[in-house]
Parts: structure tokens; C-alpha cells; sequence
């Protein structure tokens, strides 16, 4: 190569951030690169709001790793104390909470989201196109039943800052919710291209993969995922989905697939145990012994959000559905039905719904539902209409 620019400076290390800022002008105008928000991001009015930043980060890219998630929380709070009018915390303090589960810190959704929403208010005030919080702006509107706002400003957010990984993630579980499956796969490809060693993501989109029908792909990351040790022990319920969904024979050479990868790596052996537990259990459901739903959740452990999205499939694959429904609209009251860009999985087009379920009174009054009428719509709209009953269609079209 040769050399396109060089400089040398003697100033205070009281300075760095006006140096960076300098040094990020020169080298702009230079090399004539129009650089992204996040190179330009804002700077606090002193160091230990950006070093607290900077720790916050750190720890909530490990949050998989035991209690990293809240201390990177925490530290994204200290740094808006520490600096108020610092744009950069109150949006990752934002986003930190809206990927989180509040009864894992003794707060109600509710009371999370209201945090959430003022965070992000707050960035935005500071600066009003700071791409950080419109993504979790956007998020929020589709968590709130505000499906064309929300995919404007995600798809806004997205082509003016693709490299962005937390707006392409955004982005992913947006087009999940709104039924998409396709094009949340896609997006999320994105999202690993930007952040390849990060082992949540791949969880994710084992995830997506499947709700996209994808089955077998998704089983394969599945296994991968485990058999590296990655601590993700609700992944093995995804093949207890699986078989809830298929209801036939096609569920045991899956089980058994998973295991023969298991028993070929070092996974570790209570996640094998855990998965002929799941299967006992599945044994017991679809032969119509439903006393194992004792161990599902119930009264106030169903606040455990991705336990209680389990128990909704779990209900409706065994036609409890006064029960699943009534879960609904509890989880729709209390707006965590679609939090962080998840929809339950019987919304799925490879969760298969009866003609028992889809005409059962208490489904079609979930459906009507204002809420209910509006993922309808978005539904029909941009992804499938798949578990909509027939009259919803037709009102919503």
C-alpha cells in the first residue's frame, strides 16, 4: 500500500476526546469517507461517563455469561448519571433494558417499558437522528401493536446504517412478528455477518430458521450450538415444539438425531438428560396423560416470559384453549405478548392449528381483540395469514 495520511499532536490527555474528533475529521476529509453515526457518535462531558459506557458494553456482550447482562445495565446507567446530556448512555441504557427480562431484576413490563421509552426519549432529545434509540423506538412501536411505524423506522434506521448489528436485529424481529419468516432468516444472516462470535445471535437464528419451516437447518444449529457447550438449555425444548407442532412419527428420528450429535462432542451430559426428560414428557401429552402440564407454569410463574410463550404452544398443540387464550390476552394487557421481536409459535405456519382450535369461541375472542385485530391486519398484510380464523381475514382485508 502507501501512505494517504499521517499527523502527530503534543496535547493534554485531558484533550482525547477533542483529538479523536480532530484525528476522525482529518482522516473523513482525507480519504473522502462519509462515516456512520457510529464513528461520530457523541461525546460525554467527562471520562467516566465514556469509560462507564465502554465497561457497559464489555459486560452486555457477555450477557450470556451469568449476571454480565445487569452489570452492563448498571454501567449504562452510571454513565447517564454521570453525564445527563450523554446521548450515546441513554440509548444503550435503552436498548439494554428492551432485550431484557424485568422479572429477572423485580420490575413488571409495564414499569420496564416505561424506562425503556423514556431512555430512549431522552437520547432522541439529545439528538434527534441517533440511530441507536430510533431502533429501539422502532422496536417499541411494534411491540405496541404499531406495526407500519415501526417497520418505517426500522427500515429507516437500516438502509441509512446497515452495519448497525442492533438495528438489523431490530429489523429481524420485526418482520417475525408481522409473519415474514423468510425475510427475518435474511435479515438475520445479516445480523451474523456484523457479529459472527456472538453465540446468542446463532441461538436466534436457529430460532428463526425454524419458525421459517426451516426445520431441519435450524435442528443442525441447534445441535452445533450445544455441542460447542454454550450454555443454552431452552434450546433443547425447541425439538418438544417440534414434536407438539408435527403431532406424528416424524418427531423421534429428529430426537434421535440430536443426540447422536450430542454424544459425539462434549456436551456436557445433564443436556442429553434434559432431552429425554422433554421427551418423557412429550410421551405423556400426546398420549392424553395432561397431568405433566403440573409442571408447566402456572398462576405467577407464567411472568417468566419465554416459559410462558412455551406454555401457550403447549396448550393450544393439546387444545387447552380457554386457558392459552386467556394467557394471551394477559400477556397482551401487560405488553409483553411481542416484546423484544418474539410472537408466540403457534402464529407460525409449521405449528399445525385444527379446525377445533380456529373455531373454539374463546380463539376467536382473542382474536378480536383490538391488539389481535391490528397483528391480523399486519399479518395478512406483510407475512402470512397462517392461524388467523377465516372471519378475521376477512374483516381485516
Amino acid at each position: 500500500g502507501f501512505h494517504l495520511w499521517s499527523e502527530s499532536y503534543d496535547e493534554s490527555v485531558s484533550d482525547v476526546f477533542e483529538i479523536q474528533n480532530r484525528i476522525a475529521r482529518q482522516i473523513a476529509t482525507a480519504l473522502k469517507v462519509q462515516l456512520e453515526a457510529q464513528a461520530a457518535a457523541s461525546r460525554p462531558a467527562n471520562q467516566a461517563a465514556f469509560q462507564a459506557l465502554l465497561e457497559g458494553r464489555h459486560l452486555f456482550a457477555e450477557r450470556h455469561q451469568g449476571s454480565n447482562r445487569y452489570d452492563g445495565i448498571a454501567q449504562f446507567a452510571l454513565a447517564t448519571e454521570l453525564d445527563p446530556g450523554y446521548a450515546d448512555a441513554w440509548a444503550y441504557y435503552a436498548y439494554s433494558l428492551s432485550i431484557s427480562g424485568p422479572e429477572e431484576m423485580g420490575l413488571s413490563f409495564e414499569e420496564m417499558h416505561r424506562r425503556v421509552d423514556a431512555a430512549a426519549d431522552r437520547a432522541l432529545a439529545l439528538e434527534p437522528d441517533h440511530p441507536l434509540a430510533l431502533a429501539v423506538q422502532g422496536s417499541r412501536r411494534i411491540e405496541q401493536f404499531s406495526f407500519e411505524d415501526g417497520l418505517e423506522i426500522l427500515l429507516g434506521v437500516t438502509e441509512k446504517y446497515p452495519s448497525m448489528v442492533e438495528g438489523q436485529y431490530a429489523l429481524a424481529g420485526a418482520w417475525e412478528v408481522v409473519g415474514n419468516y423468510a425475510r427475518s432468516v435474511q435479515v438475520m444472516r445479516r445480523v451474523l455477518a456484523l457479529d459472527p462470535l456472538n453465540s446468542t445471535r446463532y441461538r436466534v437464528y436457529s430460532q428463526r430458521l425454524f419458525l421459517a419451516g426451516r426445520v431441519s437447518e435450524a435442528m443442525d444449529n441447534v445441535a452445533e450450538l450445544l455441542s460447542l457447550g454454550t450454555d443454552f438449555r431452552p434450546i433443547a425444548f425447541m425439538h418438544w415444539w417440534l414434536a407438539l407442532i408435527r403431532r406424528d412419527a416424524d418427531w423421534r428420528p429428529v430426537r434421535d438425531k440430536l443426540l447422536e450429535r450430542l454424544a459425539a462432542s462434549n456436551t456436557p451430559s445433564d443436556i442429553a438428560g434434559d432431552i429425554e426428560q422433554v421427551t418423557e414428557d412429550l410421551s405423556a401429552l400426546l398420549s392424553g396423560r395432561t397431568g405433566v402440564l403440573e409442571r408447566l407454569p402456572m398462576g405467577e410463574d407464567r411472568a417468566v416470559r419465554p416459559v410462558a410463550l412455551l406454555y401457550i404452544n403447549t396448550l393450544m398443540a393439546i387444545r387447552e384453549v380457554d386457558v392459552a387464550a386467556d394467557l394471551v390476552i394477559q400477556m397482551i394487557d401487560d405488553g409483553s405478548l411481542l416484546a423484544a421481536g418474539v410472537s408466540p409459535l403457534f402464529l407460525s405456519p409449521v405449528f399445525q392449528l385444527d379446525e377445533a382450535v380456529l373455531n373454539h369461541p374463546a380463539y376467536l375472542a382473542m382474536w378480536q381483540r383490538p391488539e389481535m385485530l391490528k397483528l391480523a391486519r399486519a399479518r395478512t398484510k406483510y407475512g402470512t395469514s397462517h392461524a388467523i380464523p377465516p372471519e378475521i381475514i376477512v374483516r381485516v382485508e
